[in-house]
């Protein structure tokens, strides 16, 4: 019984893969056509630089040289993205991550050869390969079902950090989040080419109606027709029961055509203008000669309006003589009230998609654009219309605006927050300013959708918002991330971490706001219809998306520039710096020192009071050390015990003294060695620390807690 129930849970993978599209296939979705019919052959080729890079940075924040994005149907592995060897196609029987990708865990070991469940595996015993460091985390999509892995490999045996496999796991939901964005976006698309068949179909309806009206009027020709007739002065001798009803008063032999307007209360086809007498369809037969398809309004002493149209014939005898005129009066009032509502449809049909469209182009706009939050504020200021949109973020007990839309450049937004700031729904008081809530942050501590057409006249309004953004009605909707975004600390980083403008490290709870999305009107507005209200909340989430994805990405690239354990530049970073400083020192012709420090007898305190203590040395001498540094001054973690810095504008002496300060800072009692060198034009910084690590060894043979200036050349 269990190989079925195994069998359905991966046929739901399978089909959980094919909704991504990745592999050239689709699934279809309830009442479309299956987009793989529409789009033969499409495939992941609109993001693969996107997958490029973020395996280019697997191998970054990992230090392996080997990386791979896989994904698993039902017999292949199709590698979507390489790094130190070609992407292939394979048999899935063939792969290591096919091994264990199923159980949704990260797995790493440092020796593959070593590990029973890997050992066998033809690119480890040598028949494919020769791998040996190996970690893999699997590609999870939201509703659980993995689709593949994102792993990374050495032909010789490594160990990664905790701190390297979490960013491994944070690039494989990036990757994800990446894959189901891209999800979005198509099926946005194919939502407004559903939007484009509805139009079609609605103006199909309205031809149809049109060729029913034509019909309709040879039906009256016979039946149902108000038929009047006049004598050549226009006095009205007969009229049929129909038109007596329509007219709603019985004939007047009496009245001349001047006064047949005034009397049955016949207007132009707006149905407010009296008609003119020179308009009357008898009137023209009489003086023009045949008349056709002239639409006005009968208005009956009850006040029904009735929409008619017109042809009148003048009446001649056997000599030719005219004798009078016969109108023929046919009741469109249906036919206009059908096409008043077919066109009403088709308006809300295009409103729709055009709706529609913005929201995809804004889903993709947001994935791709360099500053998402200012194209989420354009999104939604076109979406609704608006005059102006912002996004309110918090910040120091304060919501301030980190994007605006239609305002001018350099306006500051800002609003008060309650008081304790807990970021959780149902928050409500007086902020930090002591004065009501503001109406922005109600909808940000309460979470939900906040709609006021009098701004003026609400007791919760910001008074200095409404006068910056002249506001007459406005909406706020709420920005909220799922559960644990942002609950996690980097530990490289000093001080206080903001996700989005909220502080990190607090932990955060389903439904957690993280924003408010406000848009202004500077005209009166009644109401939010709910379908622009559920594109808002589709916007709020992407913008939410949007934030989570972007403090992630800098929380990697940052992992890339800095050592995780001090926070300072790590030595990729330091390469940078050294040679800018020497290209500067170089065109500015200004002196340039270099030091290299040395914890004396480190290994001994490593060794006697533990690896603790040992790291916990290095902060606490790496925080000490910056601040014996100016701000122009970078220090970085050589390795080790050992630390390198680049001093600008400091010649050899300066050098020696800033050094003799770092040297009194070492906590725990403990000293340091370090040697000094002044750059010497034309020569690099590998150079330059050479010799300072020749001034380090002198001063470590010379009795070490002492700084050595390497004399110049």
């Amino acid at each position: 019984m269990a190989q079925p129930a195994e069998q359905s849970s991966e046929d739901r993978r399978l089909q959980a893969l094919a909704r991504y599209r990745l592999l050239g296939q689709a699934a279809p979705l309830e009442g479309v056509t299956p987009a793989a019919d529409r789009h033969p052959g499409e495939s992941a080729a609109d993001i693969r630089e996107d997958v490029a890079a973020l395996t280019r940075l697997a191998v970054v924040v990992t230090g392996l040289p080997l990386a791979a994005l896989n994904l698993f149907d039902a017999t292949r592995q199709v590698q979507l993205s390489t790094v130190g060897f070609p992407a292939s196609t394979s048999p899935r029987a063939e792969s290591p991550c096919a091994t264990h990708f199923l159980d949704g865990e990260l797995v790493h070991t440092p020796d593959a050869s070593l590990d029973p469940r890997l050992a066998g595996n033809a690119h480890v015993d040598g028949r494919l390969g020769s791998m040996r460091a190996y970690a893999s985390v699997p590609l999870v999509t939201d509703d659980g079902h993995p689709l593949g892995t994102l792993c990374v490999a050495d032909t010789a045996p490594r160990t990664l950090t905790a701190d390297q496999l979490g960013a491994l796991s944070d690039l494989s939901r990036v990757v994800v989040s990446l894959f189901e964005r891209r999800r979005q976006a198509h099926l946005s698309a194919r939502l407004v080419a559903e939007a484009d068949e509805q139009r079609a179909l609605a103006e199909l309806l309205i031809a149809e109606a049109d060729h029913r009206h034509r019909l309709l009027e040879a039906v009256f020709d016979s039946a149902g027709v108000g038929i009047v007739v006049s004598d050549v002065d226009g006095h009205l001798m007969t009229m049929n029961s129909t038109a007596t009803q329509w007219l709603g008063r019985p004939i007047d032999p009496r009245l001349s055509l001047d006064e047949h307007a005034g009397a049955y209360d016949l207007r132009s086809a707006d149905g407010t203008t009296t008609l003119p007498t020179g308009d009357l369809p008898l009137h023209r037969a009489l003086n023009e000669g045949p008349v056709d398809q002239v639409e006005m309004v009968i208005v009956a002493p009850d006040g029904t309006r009735r929409a008619v149209v017109c042809s009148a014939r003048p009446l001649h005898d056997d000599d030719g003589v005219l004798t009078g005129a016969v109108a023929a009066l046919h009741d469109v009032s249906v036919l206009r009230a059908r096409e008043s509502a077919l066109q009403d449809a088709h308006d809300q049909l295009t409103r729709h998609a055009d709706q529609a469209a913005t929201l995809a182009r804004a889903a993709h706009s947001v994935t791709t654009a360099e500053n998402p939050r200012q194209a989420i504020c354009d999104a939604v200021r076109e979406l609704m219309d608006a005059d102006a949109a912002f996004l309110l973020q918090p910040r120091g007990g304060r919501l301030e605006a980190t994007a605006t839309s239609g305002l001018p450049a350099g306006t500051h937004l800002a609003a008060a927050l309650p008081v304790p700031l807990t970021g959780t729904a149902g928050v409500t008081g007086a902020t930090t300013d002591g004065l009501p809530q503001s109406l922005a942050a109600t909808s940000f501590t309460s979470g939900e959708f906040l709609f006021v057409a009098d701004v003026a006249a609400d007791p919760r309004r910001d008074e200095s918002l409404r006068a910056v953004c002249d506001t007459v009605s406005g909406a706020w909707q709420p920005i909220t991330v799922r559960a644990g975004v942002g609950a996690d600390h980097d530990p490289g980083d000093a001080g206080t971490q903001h996700l989005g403008g909220l502080e990190r490290g607090a932990g955060r709870t389903a439904g957690q706001s993280v924003g408010v999305l406000a848009v202004v009107w500077n005209r009166p507005v009644d109401d939010v219809p709910a379908t622009t209200r559920a594109m808002l909340s589709t916007l709020a989430g992407e913008a939410a998306a949007a934030i989570e994805r972007d403090a992630l990405l800098q929380r990697l690239a940052r992992a890339a520039d800095h050592d995780p354990l001090t926070g300072l530049a790590n030595r990729r970073s330091w390469d940078r710096h050294a040679a800018r400083e020497i290209a500067r020192a170089t065109r500015d012709g200004e002196p340039l020192s270099f030091l290299l420090v040395d914890l004396d007898h480190f290994k001994t305190y490593n060794d006697t009071r533990g690896h603790l203590a040992g790291d916990e040395l290095l902060r606490d001498f790496a925080a000490a050390a910056r601040g014996c540094l100016r701000e122009v001054d970078v220090l970085a973690r050589w390795g080790g015990e050992e630390f390198v810095a680049v001093l600008p504008r400091c010649a050899g002496a300066d050098a020696v003294a800033i050094a003799d300060r770092i040297r009194g800072c070492v906590p725990a009692g403990q000293s340091a060695t370090i040697g000094v060198v002044q750059w010497v034009r034309g020569t690099t910084a590998t150079e330059a620390l050479a010799q300072a690590d020749a001034a380090l060894y002198r001063g470590k043979s010379s009795g070490r807690d002492r700084t050595v200036l390497h004399p110049p050349r």
